[in-house]
């Protein structure tokens, strides 16, 4: 009995080890956003103040469901946000911590799937995937209230091909229409769900799916292009920055200064994998693959889009990362996977050294963005002062906080009548 209880003590403790090393990123992530969150909203989350007035005064939901912010649809998350604004008073901090939450929800999902892989593969597969994507150089996101859409879009992307994988009939078709739909509503990105979605029915041979994927697909075009607004943004063409955005946006998990050269290096690694003939029995892989292909599709669609403003360093703006950090730990899972079947214990060796390469260098990259992260955190502690002071002449209101000053002061103006931040502590 002490001889067979030996091992189950040391995997016991292997499994509390493995479990403390993934949780210390869920910690951090908690931890810096409870620090650096700033009760002022940015930019486009403005708008939230006067669509949860609304809905708070006339109980109408309706331009939440009808209206579009420049090219996205995101009825989803704007209907969370106007529903918790009367009870968090549209509280900065309170979308910030949901934010955080969602994305951990996330890693908890493709942990999941990545436990059903070879039991041998699960512990460096979930600390890789862990560190990967909840790195704090996603700080663009997790600190900006809005951006619950990013990671809503993603978690029911991440969950449809979740049915798509575990295939069966009518009703595992419907959940995953249901979670492409969610997705769709979600973001502009989600949409790239239905295209991935079939993409995933063709590695798995499943064409009653892709049917539903398909009819889907072109549910998707019509609401993508409904009340679209005025926002949209010239499509641009194919040049050297649109390139190097894309090569940017694919490594900005791994860090500024080696981002497109890391994407380039692995690039045709990508591609063969995407490419690799169909085996029913890589359901874990093929998921990874699917998530390779949705962060590469939203690299493409972004370069399309913002090239021509924000030239091609704009792939390395830090609310990109998430989808990096999605593609990074599908490239990882899939070179630890492959080690099974390699016969040559040095070639094993290699894919360990580049993996652990790759993860060290995600982690880099998150403690050099913990500068970034206080710099800004002084920087809207000091606007929220100017703001609150009423001091409209300064310029960094139009340069940091929104674009259009009488938009803001309006925007202001009705979040001081009803308390909302950053006028939180002036309630009466």
């Amino acid at each position: 009995m002490p001889a067979a209880e030996a091992p189950s003590r040391a995997g016991t403790f292997r499994a509390a080890v493995v479990g403390t090393v993934c949780l210390v990123p869920v910690g951090l992530l908690y931890l810096l956003t409870a620090l650096y969150t700033v009760e002022l909203p940015f930019w486009d989350e403005w708008q939230l103040v006067p669509i949860a007035a609304h809905v708070e005064r006339t109980g109408d939901i309706r331009p939440i469901l009808t209206g579009a912010q420049k090219e996205h649809r995101k009825p989803i998350p704007n209907l969370i946000h106007a529903a918790l604004a009367p009870a968090t008073h549209g509280s900065v901090r309170t979308r910030t911590l949901i934010n955080a939450s969602v994305g951990v929800l996330l890693l908890a999902c493709v942990l999941t799937v990545l436990r059903s892989s070879s039991p041998a593969m699960v512990p460096p597969l979930c600390v890789a995937a862990s560190w990967l994507l909840l790195s704090p150089s996603q700080y663009g996101n997790w600190l900006w209230g809005l951006q619950l859409c990013v990671y809503l879009s993603a978690l029911f992307s991440i969950l449809g091909w979740r049915a798509i994988v575990r295939g069966g009939g009518g009703r595992r078709i419907a959940e995953a229409m249901g979670w492409g739909a969610a997705a769709t509503l979600s973001f502009g990105s989600g949409a790239l769900y239905w295209p991935t979605a079939l993409y995933l029915c063709w590695r798995r041979a499943d064409g009653r799916m892709a049917a539903g994927m398909a009819a889907g697909l072109l549910c998707a075009g019509v609401l993508a292009g409904y009340d679209a607004g005025t926002g949209r943004y010239t499509p641009s063409h194919l040049s050297n920055d649109w390139v190097m955005f894309v090569l940017n946006f694919i490594g900005s998990a791994l860090g500024a200064g080696s981002a497109p050269w890391a994407a380039a290096a692995v690039l045709g690694y990508m591609v063969m994998e995407l490419a690799a003939p169909r085996n029913p029995d890589e359901k874990v892989a093929d998921y990874m693959r699917t998530m390779i292909l949705f962060a590469l599709l939203c690299s493409l669609v972004a370069a399309s889009l913002r090239v021509e403003r924000s030239g091609s360093f704009g792939g390395l703006a830090p609310r990109y990362v998430t989808y990096s950090s999605l593609l990074w730990t599908g490239v990882v899972a899939l070179m630890l996977l492959r080690t099974r079947s390699m016969p040559s214990a040095l070639r094993r060796a290699g894919v360990y050294l580049a993996v652990a390469i790759i993860v060290f260098m995600g982690v880099r990259a998150g403690w050099r963005a913990l500068p970034f992260i206080q710099a800004r955190h002084t920087e809207y502690t000091e606007l929220r002062r100017v703001l609150l002071e009423g001091r409209w002449d300064d310029e960094r209101l139009v340069l940091r906080v929104h674009p259009h000053l009488d938009r803001l002061r309006s925007f202001a103006d009705e979040a001081r009548r009803r308390g909302y931040s950053p006028y939180l502590d002036q309630r009466s």
